[in-house]
């Protein structure tokens, strides 16, 4: 029987680490042992077979990784462990993932969840520079290109965007703890 389940255990670290590599998978642990992160999984006869990590800030809610094994792909089990999390809010809430533009299954999912796609480019020529800074930080999204938004309780996603830059200094704070703290530690 294969279930949805929150927050069981820490197996789904081990699946970023296994399909993220050993970066991505440092960085999962760490915002999950420090209470930032929270997981979704998807268990199929008692073993983790997908993982949706997240964590929420203010109005907004960081879709950090989605992964499920590569013989279980395909099953809607991504945008099961999606849904499940968007269920989780009702009030104006501003979900939010990156990725590559090479990971066009990633792109793919999000879009069929009706999520805006747009480039760094793209919010650089609507929103500035500095709006793709804080984005950048409150993802820790360095080594991403694309960016995929919805919102939900009525809320206008892009409009929602704007709103970021109310909430600077948390963001800053927020990127210290995932972000920054990690990689200084990792010199240590």
């Amino acid at each position: 029987m294969v279930q949805v389940v929150d927050n069981y255990h820490n197996e789904g670290v081990d699946l970023v680490y296994e399909y993220m590599g050993w970066l991505q998978g440092y960085y999962a642990e760490y915002c999950i042992q420090r209470g930032i992160c929270k997981q979704l999984s998807i268990i199929d006869s008692g073993r983790v077979i997908g993982v949706l990590l997240y964590y929420a800030f203010a109005d907004y809610v960081v879709i950090y990784y989605v992964i499920v094994e590569r013989g279980h792909r395909g099953k809607g089990y991504g945008k099961a462990l999606i849904s499940m999390l968007e269920k989780q809010y009702t009030a104006k809430t501003l979900f939010m993932a990156s990725t590559s533009s090479t990971n066009t299954h990633a792109v793919g999912l999000f879009k069929s969840l009706n999520y805006t796609i747009l480039s760094r480019e793209e919010i650089v020529g609507r929103y500035g520079y500095s709006l793709l800074d804080l984005l950048t930080k409150l993802m820790c999204s360095y080594e991403d290109d694309v960016y995929m938004f919805k919102a939900l309780g009525g809320a206008y996603s892009l409009t929602m965007l704007r709103k970021l830059r109310n909430y600077s200094q948390g963001i800053i704070e927020l990127w210290h703890n995932i972000c920054y703290k990690p990689w200084i530690d990792l010199f240590k």
